[in-house]
């Protein structure tokens, strides 16, 4: 693994974002058949639309000079809490701790953040584990989306 960087993405790239969302999001969709909700149904104008909303960001993950996956960031308008939605790496980078780096990256970087939510599919374990070791908290509430498919939502607070 080189030195991952975060670089800030452009409008002029929204269809790399797109397409590594497909493609890190294939899998999940190919899993529950999520039409409504999964990002991999996601088309170049819900990208636009996010890329434009005001206090969200996107950011590539690159290793060396290759994009390997992306972060988007949605601020509150205290810049004192963030939303990560979603967080995609490309397949054939994942389980090599990109993920892991790319997060703690994006939280030192905007260390006037003091309270980090997201979500998840809750019958992803893999998923769920990686979160509470990156110190997210479960929270009580969830939303099912479909039968065997349900949305938790995980709470970090830095002090």
């Amino acid at each position: 693994m080189n030195k991952i960087t975060l670089e800030l993405a452009s409008t002029n790239e929204l269809d790399e974002i797109l397409k590594i969302q497909k493609s890190a999001f294939k899998k999940l969709f190919m899993k529950y058949h999520d039409l409504d909700t999964s990002p991999y149904n996601e088309t170049i104008e819900t990208i636009l639309f996010r890329f434009n909303m005001r206090s969200s960001y996107y950011f590539f993950i690159m290793d060396e000079n290759k994009k390997i996956g992306f972060i988007r960031i949605l601020f509150n308008e205290k810049n004192n809490q963030a939303r990560i939605s979603p967080i995609a790496i490309l397949p054939e980078y994942e389980n090599n701790g990109y993920g892991k780096i790319a997060m703690t990256t994006i939280e030192n970087k905007f260390s006037k953040v003091k309270e980090w939510h997201l979500d998840t599919i809750t019958q992803e374990k893999k998923l769920i584990g990686f979160y509470l070791n990156q110190g997210y908290q479960l929270m009580p509430e969830h939303k099912a989306i479909k039968e065997g498919m349900d949305i938790s939502v995980f709470k970090k607070i830095i002090v």
